[in-house]
């Protein structure tokens, strides 16, 4: 019985084994069918990627070829406007040296038709001064050598010569006065002819050698216009200019002795180691003019205009300044030895330092612009300063110099201020010699000051500042009301150590005039 249990267990294990797994079919033929199923599968699913990759590729191939497309027409665009550009630079290059070129060729021929005009017009003035000449020597010789001693001769010749003159240059114009002081005719006392009027501006005696030729200097030129001429190493002594404008004109080495100048024009003249002893410039006007170790004694300047004149190292002995305006007039290193000038002239100067005054004595600095700037005990105060309180400052004797006497604080309670405003000389200065107020000042305490200026614009020092104060002037100033301030700070129990002496104030000229 239990045998035969065994073999029915054994026979029904292999039916369970054999049981189906999905439609009748087993485990084992699914797996086989699956496997079958699979692989052409796979090959339908890589079929479709490959296609999917491929139409990708392509599309994305299609974008790069259109991009490079669309660079290389953008490219050419490029080139073909940069080509257009270079064209247009080019032609535009070649238009402007086109234009260069013509310009200069019209500049050449402009210059070239120029020169042949001025050689024309040079060769006209000669052939004028020819003519002039030939015909002037005619009428000497017709004449006894005398073009002014019959009236229609005298009057013709000088209406012919003022006309020439003013067709003439300088160079020609020089010879044609030679010509006319060789023929006789510009000599003083000799019945000269008249050239009054005649513009002879600019001429130039540089070096001109005939001047120098014995009895030229009695030349006679009387209300003539010389100005702006250079007259170099000449003599003009003994001559006649009344009247003459040298306005602008340099003299250089030159003499002019003896002569007679009345009323003569020498504003912004430059006159340089020449000589004019025993001249006479009454009545004359020579505002900015400038003379440089020039010889002048006895000259006379009666009633003349001197007006920021500039007389440096010059030899005015016996000069006569009766009736002269010498404003802002400079006398630095001259000397005025028995000159005929008072004192308010030299007191109107800007400067005469260096100078030797009529009386013979010697100056060697200028006078100072304050009034009382030495604290003289014999002065009041009030004379010539003004105090903020009455009575608020003292002049006494210094306690180091009983023969000196000092500004000092009469009252404990500070700032104790006086001030001064200086003179208005400074404001008659030539303004392009860079003048130069220079303030100098004793000074005692630590709490003592002085400034020097207008409002928002002031210099100061102390006593630690033994410099003197340059204050630069300028023509903006001319307005303006310079004032100096003195200031103490006076201890209670001490007022004495603050003191203040020999205020001085003065003009310096940073330049020569050229």
């Amino acid at each position: 019985m239990s045998m035969d249990k065994d073999q029915d267990t054994m026979i029904e294990i292999p039916k369970r084994r054999r049981r189906k797994f999905c439609c009748d079919l087993t485990l084992k033929e699914c797996i086989e069918c699956g496997s079958s199923l699979l692989l052409p599968l796979m090959l339908g699913v890589f079929t479709i990627v490959i296609t999917l990759h491929q139409t990708n590729v392509a599309g994305q191939q299609r974008l790069e070829d259109r991009h490079i497309a669309k660079e290389e027409r953008q490219q050419d665009l490029n080139i073909s406007a940069q080509q257009r550009l270079d064209d247009r630079k080019q032609a535009e290059e070649q238009r402007q040296l086109d234009k260069k070129i013509s310009q200069d060729q019209f500049k050449l021929n402009e210059e070239q038709r120029q020169h042949e005009v001025n050689i024309a017009y040079m060769q006209y003035r000669d052939n004028l001064l020819i003519d002039y000449i030939k015909d002037i020597g005619v009428l000497l010789k017709e004449n006894n050598g005398s073009l002014t001693n019959d009236y229609v001769t005298k009057t013709i010749v000088r209406a012919k010569t003022l006309a020439i003159i003013r067709q003439l240059d300088p160079i020609r114009n020089v010879e044609l006065i030679r010509f006319l002081y060789e023929a006789g005719q510009l000599t003083r006392n000799r019945n000269p002819l008249d050239l009054s009027t005649a513009q002879l501006q600019n001429i130039d005696f540089r070096n001109a050698l005939y001047w120098n030729m014995p009895g030229l200097s009695r030349a006679n030129f009387l209300h003539v216009q010389m100005g702006s001429s250079t007259i170099i190493n000449s003599d003009l002594s003994l001559g006649v200019f009344t009247g003459t404008s040298f306005n602008g004109t340099r003299f250089l080495n030159t003499t002019m002795r003896n002569s007679n100048c009345t009323d003569i024009d020498l504003t912004s003249g430059q006159f340089i180691d020449s000589s004019f002893d025993n001249t006479i410039f009454s009545n004359a006007t020579a505002d900015y003019a400038t003379f440089t170790r020039c010889k002048m004694s006895s000259v006379d300047l009666t009633g003349a205009r001197l007006e920021n004149t500039w007389f440096s190292y010059t030899n005015l002995q016996n000069a006569n300044f009766i009736d002269v305006n010498v404003n802002g007039i400079n006398f630095s290193h001259t000397d005025l030895f028995n000159a005929k000038i008072n004192d308010i002239q030299l007191l109107n100067a800007i400067s005469i330092r260096g100078s030797r005054l009529p009386n013979g004595t010697y100056i060697d600095q200028d006078y100072n612009l304050i009034t009382n700037g030495y604290a003289d005990c014999n002065i009041p105060l009030e004379s010539s300063w003004n105090a903020d309180e009455n009575n608020s400052v003292a002049i006494i004797r210094s306690k180091q110099d009983e023969n000196n006497c000092v500004f000092t604080p009469n009252k404990a309670i500070g700032p104790v201020r006086f001030y001064q405003k200086i003179s208005d000389k400074y404001k008659q200065v030539r303004w392009e010699l860079n003048p130069v107020l220079v303030l100098n000042a004793r000074l005692g305490g630590q709490m003592t000051t002085i400034t020097i200026g207008y409002p928002g614009h002031t210099y100061t020092m102390n006593s630690n500042h033994i410099e003197p104060i340059r204050f630069p002037l300028n023509k903006s100033m001319i307005k303006e009301t310079i004032t100096v301030v003195v200031t103490f700070n006076p201890l209670k129990d001490d007022l004495t150590s603050n003191w203040c002496d020999d205020i001085q104030i003065t003009i310096e000229l940073a330049d020569q005039p050229e």
